[in-house]
């Protein structure tokens, strides 16, 4: 069973510009939430633990990003 956390107004920024460094894509907020509900569980309790502005959350999110991309 996936755990699903939700997104506060103030952390659609900071995935946006996480989101758009590893696609190029600018998305709007109906579409970042999608894409952050698609990311592991693991990513999403950190980014709960310790911010989704965090350097590691971050680098977690556009890892796995680009890596579903190239993939």
């Amino acid at each position: 069973m996936k755990i699903t956390l939700e997104l506060e107004d103030e952390d659609y920024p900071s995935l946006h510009d996480t989101v758009y460094e590893a696609t190029g894509y600018d998305y709007n907020n109906k579409e970042l939430l999608h894409i952050w509900n698609g990311l592991p569980e693991l990513i999403q309790l950190d980014a709960a633990k310790w911010g989704i502005s965090d350097t590691e959350v971050r680098g977690q999110i556009y890892e796995y990003i680009t890596e579903k991309i190239e993939g």
